[in-house]
C-alpha cells in the first residue's frame, strides 16, 4: 500500500514569529525586573511627606555666596504657625536646595513655587539672571511664578509676621496679582524676564517692593541694563512707563495742578488709554511723535474751579492735559539720561531696519532720539466736587 508523503516545505514564517515572539517576552521580563527591582526608591512621595515650597527669597553674600530662603505653607492642623521658612547659604541654587533638604523634616519640592524675591543687593549685582534661567529650566517649575526684587533683605521679609494677614505665602501671592489698582506695576514673571533679557529693543523691568512694619507694599518698579538692575522709579513714574507701554486700563491716579499758584488736586479715574508711534524710520536721525489719548472720570476735585460751567470744566481739561504731558517728557528724559528704555522706543526704528538688529543699535537709537509728545484729554463725568 503506497505511503502519503507530506511534501510541502516547512512553514519558516511561522517558526520565526515564534522566534520573536520569545525573544520580545524575555525583554519584557528583563526590564519588568529591572523596574520592580528598584520600585522600593521610586515610589512616589504621599502629600503629607511632601513639602511644596510657595515662596523662594534670594540674598547677595558675596560674589560667590547667596542665601537662600524658602517658604512652606503648613497645615492647619499641623502647626500654629502659617508657614515654615528655612534658610541656609550656599553658591548655587540646586546645592541649596539640597542642604535645606537636611533641615526640613519633609521633602522639598519647587512644584508649588509661586514667587521669587531677589533683594536689591544681589539684582544690582547681576547674578540674578543666573538663578532667574536655572528655575526656567526646570520642568517641574511653571512659568508663571512672579518675579519680584525686595528693598533690603527677602530672609526678612519672608520671617516677618504679618498679624493682620493669613501668613506671608498667602499674603504675597494675593498682593502680586494684578488688579485695578495696581496696574503700574509690571508683574514680571520668570518668563517675562528671560524674554525681554534675550530682546535687544526691551529692558527688563520687576515690581520693587518695601516690608514696612507689618504689612508689605509695592513701592516702584526697577529696571535693568542687560543683567544689572540699575534704576528704581517710583509707583506715579511707573503709571507712566505702563501708559507709553499702552497697557489698556490705568489705575486712579491723584495729581496736584497749579502748584506755583492756587493748588488743585485732582483724583481721575482712567475708563480708556491709547498711545499712537510716529516714527521717521531713520536710525541715524531718529526722531519719534507720540500721541497719547486719555479718558477719565473725575472721582474728586478740591480747587476753585465751578465744574458745572463748561468755561472751568475745559480749562480743567487742558490742565491735566498740560500735566501729563509735562511728566511724560520729563520720563522720557531721565529714561534717556539714565540709558534705559523698558518701553521699547526702538521698536518704532528696528521694523525699519534690514538686518539683524543688536543692543548696540538699540543704544544709539535710543541716545539720540528727538522725541515730540502731544495729548488728546477728555474727561466723560465728574463725582465728588469741592
Amino acid at each position: 500500500m503506497a505511503q502519503c508523503i507530506n511534501t510541502r516545505p516547512p512553514n519558516k514564517t511561522k517558526e520565526r514569529t515564534d522566534s520573536d515572539m520569545k525573544n520580545l517576552l524575555i525583554i519584557f521580563l528583563l526590564l519588568s525586573g529591572l523596574l520592580f527591582g528598584c520600585s522600593g526608591d521610586l515610589s512616589p512621595s504621599s502629600v503629607e511627606d511632601v513639602a511644596l515650597v510657595s515662596l523662594l527669597g534670594v540674598d547677595y553674600v558675596d560674589e560667590n555666596k547667596m542665601k537662600l530662603t524658602l517658604a512652606v505653607p503648613q497645615s492647619a492642623s499641623s502647626s500654629e504657625e502659617p508657614n515654615q521658612v528655612y534658610s541656609t547659604v550656599s553658591g548655587m541654587v540646586k546645592e541649596g536646595i539640597v542642604d535645606l533638604s537636611a533641615q526640613a523634616e519633609r521633602e522639598i519640592k519647587l512644584n508649588g513655587l509661586r514667587v521669587v524675591l531677589f533683594n536689591e543687593e544681589f539684582a544690582r549685582s547681576g547674578r540674578m539672571r543666573e538663578v532667574v534661567e536655572h528655575l526656567y529650566r526646570n520642568p517641574v517649575i511653571g512659568g508663571n511664578v512672579y518675579v519680584v526684587v525686595v528693598k533690603e533683605s527677602a530672609e526678612e521679609l519672608l520671617s516677618g509676621k504679618y498679624p493682620s494677614k493669613s501668613g506671608i505665602v498667602t499674603y504675597l501671592n494675593a498682593l502680586l496679582k494684578p488688579k485695578p489698582h495696581n496696574m503700574f506695576s509690571p508683574f514680571t514673571t520668570i518668563h517675562d524676564f528671560m524674554y525681554t533679557q534675550t530682546n535687544p529693543v526691551l529692558e527688563t523691568m520687576t515690581p520693587y517692593i518695601e516690608k514696612k512694619e507689618d504689612v508689605v507694599e509695592i513701592t516702584g518698579v526697577t529696571v535693568f541694563k542687560e543683567k544689572k538692575m540699575t534704576d528704581l522709579y517710583d509707583r506715579k513714574q511707573g503709571q507712566l512707563i505702563q501708559l507709553l507701554k499702552d497697557v489698556e486700563r490705568m489705575p486712579a491716579a491723584t495729581i496736584q495742578l497749579n502748584e506755583d499758584r492756587h493748588s488743585e488736586q485732582v483724583v481721575i479715574d482712567f475708563v480708556k488709554n491709547k498711545v499712537d508711534y510716529k516714527s521717521n524710520g531713520n536710525i541715524h536721525q531718529p526722531s519719534l511723535s507720540i500721541i497719547l489719548y486719555l479718558k477719565g472720570t473725575i472721582y474728586e476735585y478740591k480747587g476753585t474751579k465751578n465744574l458745572s460751567r463748561s468755561r472751568d470744566f475745559s480749562e480743567l481739561e487742558n490742565e491735566i492735559q498740560d500735566y501729563f504731558k509735562k511728566e511724560v517728557s520729563a520720563l522720557i528724559e531721565e529714561l534717556k539720561q539714565n540709558e534705559t528704555d523698558p518701553i521699547g522706543f526702538s521698536e518704532n526704528f528696528r521694523m525699519h531696519y534690514k538686518g539683524e538688529w543688536t543692543q548696540e543699535l538699540t543704544d544709539q537709537v535710543f541716545s539720540d532720539l528727538s522725541v515730540t509728545v502731544s495729548m488728546e484729554m477728555h474727561i466723560l463725568a465728574t463725582g465728588t466736587l469741592r
